[in-house]
């Protein structure tokens, strides 16, 4: 009797262990690409971060509660140029008093007619997993999806900075047309900074739900 019921049990185990393996390999892909996933979303707030400061210091709105603000940023071993090799300076500049702030970082603005490299946003590694979204929460698909629409719009709007950066050098145009130029390529500027401070919390909300 006892040998019938090692038999059977032998026999469950060999149906059960494919899926019993399955199931297990299928938890570890799927923590690796929600590891994989948030790891590119902490380098995508780094980027969208400086982005926006860079903007901000171009358009001669640098505080310091905006270095403040910026400042758990640079404690991230891959902070984005250019501020990659000013990451020891920039925490000295809060203890500086206002005045003496303002008279260190006024020469970092430039003239508004110079203009911004801005590079566009990517999300190269959750391109490729989006066929395994079902694996995770309603809510962290849904972040995600916000994350890809909103970084398309900021590569739109970088797009048309560029457009109009090139057009301010255009002999074609007269000086009345060129003026608005500048001023259209400054409010493309602004635009960018504040879809990606919207873009900043969006990743943060995204992180959130892909921890979980």
């Amino acid at each position: 009797m006892n040998e019938i019921a090692y038999i059977l049990i032998g026999w469950l185990l060999g149906l059960l262990a494919p899926a019993i393996t399955s199931r297990i390999t299928g938890r570890y892909r799927i923590a690796n690409i929600r590891n994989g996933v948030v790891r590119e979303l902490i380098h995508l707030e780094n980027t969208a971060a400086s982005t926006y400061l860079m903007i901000e210091i171009h358009r001669g709105r640098f505080t310091k509660s905006l270095l403040t603000w910026y400042s758990p940023y640079l404690q991230y071993d891959d902070v984005p140029a250019p501020f990659d090799k000013a990451k020891e300076v920039l925490p000295g500049l809060l203890n500086l008093t206002e005045d003496q702030f303002s008279a260190a970082t006024q020469h970092l603005t430039p003239s508004q007619d110079c203009g911004m490299h801005l590079r566009s946003f990517a999300l190269p590694y959750s391109s490729t997993k989006l066929g395994d979204l079902d694996s995770f929460s309603e809510d962290s698909t849904r972040h995600i999806l916000t994350l890809f629409s909103r970084v398309n719009i900021i590569n739109q709007q970088i797009e048309d900075s560029k457009f109009y950066y090139n057009l301010t050098y255009s002999s074609s145009i007269s000086p009345e047309n060129h003026q608005s130029v500048s001023n259209q390529l400054l409010s493309t500027y602004d635009a960018v900074a504040t879809q990606v401070k919207v873009l900043i919390e969006n990743t943060k909300a995204a992180k959130n739900a892909m921890k979980v």
